[in-house]
């Protein structure tokens, strides 16, 4: 990141479809809602229905036994992506944050979610909604019949009841938590440059950083080492385009 260059601006990957990129949006029926897959990653609606259909011959290739049996929307994203912490930029097609982000609580013990220790890690049930991995594992039973499961626990959100022999998942809510550090400290740099040099003026991400002139889709940091709002900066250019057409037709 440099006030000399462009600013490299961030979005969420965790929070776009794997499949076509657009990022999802906070509804459970809609083209764009996130579905997740069994191998942990996570489609848009629409995605998810064409490959499915596909079966073997669709885009998505894993090792996977079934990434589509899974019928319900991923509620757990779509708790993500509620949060006022994230914008969804238009510009540069996905979710940026907005504000400090506040990492949820797992439902049962309360204790928030945590990539660094294993306990602690996110586990979506078979519902979509999520609890942390120790609250899972501790529900853990040694079969004593054929084809009695493992682990067998309620919802306590929607009380749907999952049944399952692994021991751990992945999902995108890690997937994200990986890119929370990052997008934390884009978010204190943008901080300390909210406001415009030229006129004052102190708005949004969307207006404050981004060339809709020529949709660059690049943060606008160039003047000078200073940052300038999006109306000054389009003046700029189009003063300075106008100068050196003038000047290339006198020659």
């Amino acid at each position: 990141m440099s006030l000399n260059g462009s600013f490299n601006f961030k979005i969420f990957d965790s929070l776009k479809c794997t499949l076509c990129k657009a990022p999802f949006i906070p509804l459970a029926n809609h083209q764009l809602s996130p579905r997740k897959l069994g191998c942990g990653l996570a489609m848009c609606n629409e995605c998810f229905e064409r490959e499915k259909a596909a079966k073997k011959h669709g885009k998505h290739q894993c090792d996977h036994e079934n990434c589509f049996h899974n019928t319900k929307p991923a509620h757990f994203l779509i708790d993500i992506l509620s949060h006022d912490s994230l914008k969804l930029s238009t510009i540069l097609g996905g979710y940026y944050l907005a504000k400090p982000f506040n990492i949820p609580n797992c439902p049962i013990c309360g204790d928030k979610y945590s990539n660094e220790i294993s306990g602690k890690k996110s586990f979506v049930l078979n519902c979509n909604h999520m609890i942390c991995t120790k609250c899972y594992q501790i529900q853990e039973k040694k079969p004593t019949k054929m084809n009695e499961w493992k682990f067998t626990i309620k919802c306590p959100t929607c009380e749907f009841v999952t049944k399952s022999d692994v021991y751990t998942r992945k999902d995108r809510f890690q997937n994200f938590l990986d890119e929370l550090p990052k997008m934390n400290q884009q978010f204190e740099a943008r901080l300390k440059l909210n406001h415009c040099a030229g006129c004052q003026e102190q708005n949004t991400a969307d207006k404050m950083f981004y060339c809709l002139f020529y949709k660059c889709r690049f943060v606008v940091l160039a003047l000078i080492g200073i940052i300038t709002c999006t109306k000054l900066f389009h003046y700029w250019r189009k003063s300075k385009l106008q100068t050196d057409f003038e000047g290339a037709a006198e020659k």
